[in-house]
């Protein structure tokens, strides 16, 4: 049976204050030594805006014990702008995990790629470039259904490259949330919530992940596509990036309550 790991995109957020972390939890320490009693992994999401200082992993290796398991974003220069900047980030980004890898921690590096990045003989140059740049343990996740193809998936495992899965809005052109394929021994799934009126043109960002799975979502469907994982995998992490107003927290306690029953 697989190892399963559960956790949230982030875990320091202002509006988390109160419906997960009580009053007298306030440092960053303190968050995170909260956070362990529930969740045995997490995705750092601030790594996509700017390059973290290496302190910060030193300050993750130090509060967290070595079998919990670290996943960052990549940073946007390269998932997004992709522009001439490649070379300077990949050695930023690179100065900014050495405390990982110097420690030998468990973690993984997610490329989000946006829904403009389509399938075509440019992006998929793009891809193989990441694969020569970055020796690292990669998780890419496409938005554009165009990379739905069989083909896509087979070169994913040549290359031990983890497919993230998602769950989404069932809007036309995105990547489909029926997909269960399962590309590397690790698997990698995650929940962004399924706020379909707010998903293309959010006034504000955080709107498109304001969603809460309800009970019967969580214990009867996405229980099922999580045991159907299981089965295909050695590892499998789930991430609930529906973060708003600590609703991931809710839903992935949910989840974890869900599986052992």
């Amino acid at each position: 049976m697989s190892e399963i790991f559960i956790g949230t995109a982030g875990y320091s957020y202002e509006d988390w204050e109160g419906p997960f972390y009580p009053k007298e939890v306030k440092t960053g320490s303190q968050k995170i030594q909260h956070y362990l009693k529930f969740f045995n992994t997490v995705e750092i999401d601030s790594s996509f805006y700017k390059i973290l200082s290496p302190g910060y992993f030193w300050f993750l290796i130090k509060n967290t014990p070595k079998e919990f398991l670290i996943n960052l974003k990549m940073n946007q220069d390269i998932t997004h702008f992709r522009g001439e900047s490649f070379n300077k980030t990949k050695i930023d980004f690179y100065k900014s995990i050495d405390p990982l890898i110097k420690t030998e921690r468990n973690f993984l590096v997610l490329f989000q790629f946006p829904y403009s990045f389509k399938y075509n003989l440019e992006n998929i140059e793009y891809l193989r470039k990441i694969t020569l740049e970055f020796d690292i343990p990669k998780v890419i996740e496409f938005r554009h259904e165009s990379w739905n193809k069989k083909e896509v998936y087979e070169q994913l495992r040549v290359q031990n490259i983890i497919l993230s899965l998602v769950d989404t809005p069932k809007l036309k052109g995105l990547f489909p949330c029926t997909i269960n394929e399962v590309t590397a021994e690790t698997g990698y799934i995650r929940f962004h919530g399924r706020n379909a009126v707010k998903w293309w043109k959010p006034e504000k960002a955080y709107e498109r992940y304001n969603y809460e799975y309800s009970d019967d979502e969580i214990n009867d469907e996405i229980k099922k596509r999580i045991l159907e994982l299981i089965n295909k995998t050695k590892r499998l992490i789930v991430i609930f990036n529906n973060h708003y107003q600590a609703k991931a927290v809710r839903n992935a306690i949910k989840l974890i309550e869900a599986l052992k029953s």
